[in-house]
């Protein structure tokens, strides 16, 4: 398992816990972020890894995932024209990433 990979893993969660935060899903914020900081701490090759991941695999698609979470605008996005359409495409791309890793990830711990 190389690092590069790992590392873009933990920059997606920290973008998605980031997201959480700035709009006010705290405990959502603080639960992405608890498993972010378990993964960076296990050995790729153990079964709790692969739980971990399964987990956060999990989180991103199907009914009451990440994308199931209301994004309203933020008062920021009014400042920069952004619209709530703006938060679900930085949601879809943050899923995408961290899904298509998560992939890469199990491939290689096979």
């Amino acid at each position: 398992m190389d690092d590069r990979t790992l590392r873009t893993l933990d920059k997606a969660l920290e973008e998605v816990v980031d997201m959480l935060t700035d709009h006010g899903w705290l405990d959502e914020a603080a639960w992405y972020d608890d498993l972010r900081k378990t993964l960076v701490g296990l050995d790729p090759q153990s079964a709790e890894f692969s739980e971990v991941l399964a987990e956060l695999e999990t989180s991103f698609t199907g009914l009451g995932s990440l994308t199931d979470i209301p994004l309203e605008a933020l008062p920021t996005d009014t400042l920069t024209n952004a619209s709530p359409q703006d938060n679900q495409h930085q949601r879809w791309g943050l899923v995408s990433c961290a899904t298509g890793v998560i992939q890469e990830i199990k491939k290689k711990i096979r």
